[in-house]
């Protein structure tokens, strides 16, 4: 009993301390961006209080999904002690993708600060580019979120361990599936922002760009998704199986880690081009879409591997 309330109670200040500790790094970033930005417009200090704003509230998203999870899994006790494994990896599936996005992400913001500064008739432009790319980028978070919620809403029904290992392999599968996608996704659109200064003639082809390797960067998250539903309509009845979906959730999640950080580190090298040069955008974003291809078959064969360990 002891053990399930330390894990309970324990939890649950886990998680909120991390996400709002990065939380709160993430918009003093932001802070810091607007008053530089404001420093260098100070004629257009109104369309930088937009972006802050609206940047400010974007970033506050994840806290307020990490502040509802933690009062849904507060009110959510622990009934058996296999729970406890449950509750763990649900943790581990709603922090890693909340600390992620809140901190990392913060560095598009503030480049979008930058780059209001560097091109005031672009404003609004940047404030929707802003808009459309953290929303996409905060998929992960609201995904995770949504999906621990069902497997904690699994885990009241649960008495055995099987069972518990199967919706534990679960949340592992999201926890780590989230990894390189979140970094992945905050370096390729933070230096999006960074090229939005570059070339005032420039942004239609940008933004078309990044869609598309916005896409592609978190297709390894969407694999993992779909793996982990799966996992939800199996039926587990020994411990052997429960433990071989776990190692089929580390193979996974393992492969999409690196996937998701090449494939944004690759895509975003052709943003300043693009940038320089828009009339060769197209085949910029030919060649980047071709690469980004055949870095995400190493996720389909992580996939393949996961479900051969699965129907094992």
């Amino acid at each position: 009993m002891t053990l399930d309330l330390v894990i309970h109670y324990g939890g649950t200040a886990f998680l909120a301390a991390f996400a709002f500790f990065s939380s709160s790094l993430g918009q003093a970033r932001i802070g810091k961006a607007a008053l530089k930005a404001s420093d260098r417009q100070p004629g257009d200090d109104r369309a930088i209080k937009k972006i802050f704003f609206t940047g400010i509230a974007l970033s506050e998203t994840v806290a307020l999904i990490a502040l509802g999870a933690a009062i849904y899994l507060f009110y959510s006790p622990i009934t058996s002690p296999v729970q406890i494994y449950v509750r763990i990896a649900v943790y581990a599936a709603i922090i890693v993708p909340c600390v992620l996005i809140s901190y990392l992400g913060s560095a598009s913001i503030a480049e979008s600060l930058q780059s209001a500064a560097r091109q005031p008739f672009l404003v609004q432009q940047i404030l929707n580019f802003m808009l459309v790319t953290q929303s996409l980028m905060q998929t992960p978070v609201i995904f995770c979120a949504i999906f621990a919620f069902i497997i904690t809403m699994q885990a009241k029904q649960i008495t055995t361990l099987p069972a518990a290992l199967q919706l534990s392999a679960a949340g592992i599968m999201l926890a780590l599936c989230s990894i390189g996608p979140c970094i992945g996704l905050s370096y390729f659109i933070k230096h999006a922002s960074k090229s939005l200064r570059i070339n005032r003639a420039s942004f239609g082809q940008l933004f078309s760009c990044t869609f598309i390797s916005q896409a592609i960067i978190e297709t390894p998250f969407l694999l993992g998704l779909a793996t982990t539903i799966v996992l939800l309509q199996l039926e587990v009845t020994t411990i052997s199986k429960g433990i071989t979906l776990i190692c089929a959730a580390l193979a996974l999640g393992g492969c999409t880690i690196p996937v998701s950080i090449a494939s944004a580190y690759a895509s975003a090298k052709i943003l300043p081009g693009v940038a320089a040069n828009p009339q060769h955008a197209p085949k910029l974003a030919r060649f980047s879409i071709f690469c980004q291809a055949f870095i995400d078959t190493t996720a389909i064969y992580g996939l393949i591997i996961a479900l051969l360990i699965i129907s094992f």
